[in-house]
């Protein structure tokens, strides 16, 4: 009983959106455009995803689908389908974000590029990067917006996982970016420690300290150089760091001391120790952090240089007790010689294994690597105590010149290096007081600590407090890293435990889904947007995530061998519709016939669902579309045939139109006649076979001219019968009077009246009585209109009254003036 209730509901608002879709794709071309509104509210409104696309691909008015430009799910598409019709139709697109690459990429060049540089929105740049890869695209990067440290981050995480290229330029550019500040910023400081330096080491009047001074001064030069070079490399990027125009004011050169500099000392004069120089600065060394090698090294410096005097090499001679045999005596001193010249060889090869040592110390030290000069001076050292008084005066003092050397080396790497470590300091503590983004924070403590142990193992007790000091001040400004990390921690479980519930999900889906009754198109849907929410789950704990991962997979590849066997069938069938349009194109049937049969196969098309991968479809639809656009060419042809005799037949209209236009500009009201009019309705005869787009202009036109025939046709009858007025009014001024024979006044203005009235004139204010009285006499002979009042027949009655006295002048007057207005 309920049946009846439905039998006639309209598809279109069906609750099943696959009901819905269908009855979208069934429409044609034409059932689309009268439904066009409800199109429209299905595009707007509807809840489901598919049916708004369908409607989309059935809708060709560009002002309704601008209205859903910025609708987040569908957005894309609708611009995409607004830049196929406006390509399709040659109409301009519309001004809107979306449709802003469609119209540059197709724009010349310089209009392209002056439109680019007039978006200021990082985020328009982007979206148009990601949609074009072509030129547009090299234009939309070279945008000032997208080369800044803030367009570059923001274009790296837009483009992540959805263009690798885009990508990978975006790190790039950041990672030079970054080299870039860190060179500046690197330059920037040194350039400051050397000038603090310099400006310590200024005033002294020495030679070693003018060397010195020089020194930090060329290099300070080469620091604000390489600033200067990283200021420039870093213009590109919308970043200029102030330059060191302070420092180079505060930079002098250093000048050579004024005495001469003294001869250095004879390197081969006895060393002339100094105890309490030595201990001092044995003590000043001795701190927590020094190496052991370098405390017994200094150990020994101060051990050797308070030496009261050089210790015999010579073994002293040993007295021999006792009254002994001859050959006994001999025997006892030559084991005596054999055991002395072993003890000298093993003291020779003791010396010169020092002597090597000391050399490789030396050479070392030449190189620069104070850490290999350390190591072989202590065991040097170590040799030289083993030697004891054994060892030779030459070389314990080239030992104390190499000792005094690597001290020398220390101090001055010490003096380079504590501005340094300062620095690092200061910038710790930067940190600490204004803690950078966490991950930024990280970073930046790394590269500190870096370059803290680049600067080597400290040496005095200011660098130890200095080192501790650092210490102190990284852990400090890590605390937010910390915390940072921790938070980093917790997104990795939460999206591993989401990556968990995606596979939940799409095994659920593939067990519980009847796949003989499936729709496919939504299975397409998941099996992309799955892996949009997969790769949206990220980061995750690489160990944890692999086991997941390769569950997922395995699910995206069941779903695919499903969603496969579905675009076999649906390739099948777009073939064996290729197959029919094609015969189609070769019949010679009627090709209306023809064509009504291609737009059904079109809208069977349309039902068929995708078929992957994508170039097989795009191959299957060219096949198919040029079967169509040959049939339609066809009837093309054929209309072009016909419309071309159209034209020809609107094109002799208008001839005949022209000329009897002409003829009417020429034609006097006389010589109208009506004979004219129906000549021209004979030669247009033909007009009604025209289309009505030119039949009616050309309808129009004739009607507009046929009027002014007319006009001139009644022109000339008005002058006939003006004239005969003229005539009949000067027969009755002229008619003489005769004796006896004169016309009442009172008929004559009744007369008048009646002329007046017909003429619709009003009458003198003293004849207002007779005029109602003459009214009302017309009205009961039944004469109520002015159409039976005749001008000429009136005028005749006027005279057929005979002659009138003059004072009857004046009546005349009135009457004859409303006829002639009458015929007018």
């Amino acid at each position: 009983m309920l049946r009846r209730f439905f039998k006639g509901r309209d598809r279109l608002n069906d609750p099943d959106p696959r009901v819905r879709r269908e009855a979208v794709a069934s429409l044609d071309t034409a059932g689309a455009r009268a439904r066009r509104g409800d199109l429209a509210r299905l595009l707007e409104d509807d809840s489901d995803r598919a049916v708004r696309l369908a409607a989309l691909e059935r809708l060709d008015a560009i002002d309704v689908l601008v209205r859903v430009l910025d609708d987040a799910a569908i957005g894309d598409a609708v611009a995409r389908r607004i830049e196929a019709l406006a390509r399709a139709s040659g109409a301009a697109l519309p001004a809107h974000p979306r449709l802003a690459t469609g119209r540059l990429a197709a724009a010349p060049e310089a209009e392209r590029t002056a439109a680019i540089g007039a978006i200021t929105d990082p985020e328009q740049l982007i979206g148009m990067a990601l949609k074009d890869r072509g030129s547009l695209r090299t234009s939309v990067l070279a945008h000032p917006a997208l080369n800044t440290g803030t367009g570059l981050a923001l274009l790296e995480k837009r483009s992540r996982g959805a263009d690798k290229s885009l990508n990978r330029h975006a790190r790039e550019r950041l990672d030079a970016l970054k080299r870039l500040q860190h060179r500046a910023a690197e330059a920037s400081t040194r350039a400051e420690e050397l000038v603090q330096a310099l400006e310590r080491t200024a005033a002294a009047n020495e030679r070693a300290a003018y060397e010195r001074a020089l020194h930090l001064y060329r290099e300070c030069l080469a620091a604000i150089d390489r600033h200067d070079a990283a200021r420039a490399e870093l213009a590109p990027f919308g970043e200029s760091p102030a330059p060191l125009a302070a420092l180079r004011a505060r930079l002098v050169a250093p000048e050579p001391p004024a005495e001469p500099v003294p001869a250095p000392p004879d390197l081969e004069a006895p060393f002339a120790p100094d105890e309490a120089g030595a201990r001092a600065t044995l003590e000043s060394e001795t701190h927590a952090d020094a190496s052991p090698a370098a405390r017994a090294t200094k150990a020994d410096v101060w051990a050797t240089t308070t030496d009261g005097a050089d210790a015999a090499i010579d073994e002293p001679s040993t007295p021999i007790e006792g009254e002994t045999d001859h050959a006994a005596g001999e025997a006892e001193r030559a084991a005596r010689r054999a055991a002395t010249e072993a003890e000298a060889a093993a003291r020779r090869a003791e010396q010169a294994e020092l002597e090597r040592l000391i050399e490789a110390a030396e050479t070392a030290l030449d190189a620069g690597e104070i850490g290999t000069a350390r190591q072989r001076l202590a065991e040097a050292r170590q040799r030289h105590d083993t030697l004891g008084a054994a060892a030779a005066r030459a070389l314990t003092r080239r030992l104390n010149r190499v000792s005094g050397r690597l001290t020398e080396l220390k101090d001055w790497q010490t003096f380079a290096t504590t501005p340094k470590r300062e620095a690092l300091c200061e910038a710790a503590q930067t940190l600490v007081d204004h803690p950078l983004p966490p991950p930024d924070q990280a970073e930046r403590l790394k590269a500190l600590r870096a370059a803290w142990r680049e600067l080597g193992p400290v040496n005095r007790a200011r660098e130890a407090r200095l080192a501790e000091r650092f210490d102190t001040l990284a852990e400090q400004a890590f605390e937010t890293c910390r915390v940072y990390f921790a938070e980093q921690a917790e997104l990795r479980r939460r999206n591993l435990a989401e990556r968990q519930r995606i596979c939940a999900e799409l095994e659920t889906y593939l067990t519980e889904t009847d796949w003989q009754r499936a729709d496919m198109k939504a299975a397409e849907q998941i099996l992309r947007t799955a892996r949009d929410s997969w790769l949206g789950c990220s980061p995750v704990d690489r160990q944890a995530g692999r086991a997941v991962e390769q569950q997922f997979e395995a699910l995206q590849q069941q779903l695919h061998e499903r969603l496969k066997a579905f675009w076999e069938r649906n390739a099948a069938a777009k073939g064996a519709l290729v197959a029919e349009a094609e015969e189609l194109l070769a019949d010679s049937a009627d090709i209306e016939e023809r064509i009504n049969r291609a737009k059904g196969l079109q809208q069977r098309w349309r039902t068929i669902g995708a078929v992957l991968p994508r170039q097989r479809d795009q191959a299957l639809w060219s096949s198919f579309r040029a079967a169509c656009d040959g049939l339609f060419e066809a009837r093309d042809s054929a209309r072009a045939s016909q419309q071309t005799e159209i034209r020809e037949l609107a094109g002799q209209c208008a001839a005949v139109l022209d000329d009897f236009e002409h003829t009417l500009r020429e034609l006097a009201p006389e010589a109208a006649t009506e004979a004219q009019a129906r000549t021209l309705a004979e030669r247009l005869r033909d007009l009604d076979r025209l289309p009505p787009a030119l039949r009616q202009p050309l309808a129009a036109r004739r009607a507009e001219l046929l009027d002014r025939h007319r006009n001139l046709v009644r022109q000339r009858a008005a002058a006939g019968r003006l004239a005969r007025l003229a005539e009949l009014e000067t027969t009755d001024a002229q008619a003489p009077a005769t004796a006896g024979a004169t016309v009442a006044l009172d008929t004559l203005r009744r007369l008048a009246l009646r002329a007046e009235q017909a003429a619709g004139i009003a009458p003198p204010p003293e004849d207002e009585p007779l005029r109602l009285e003459v009214q009302v006499e017309r009205l009961r002979a039944g004469l109520g209109g002015n159409e039976d009042e005749d001008p000429l027949g009136l005028a005749e009655r006027w005279c057929a009254l005979g002659p009138k006295t003059p004072d009857a002048e004046p009546l005349r007057a009135r009457f004859f003036a409303a006829l002639r207005a009458r015929l007018r």
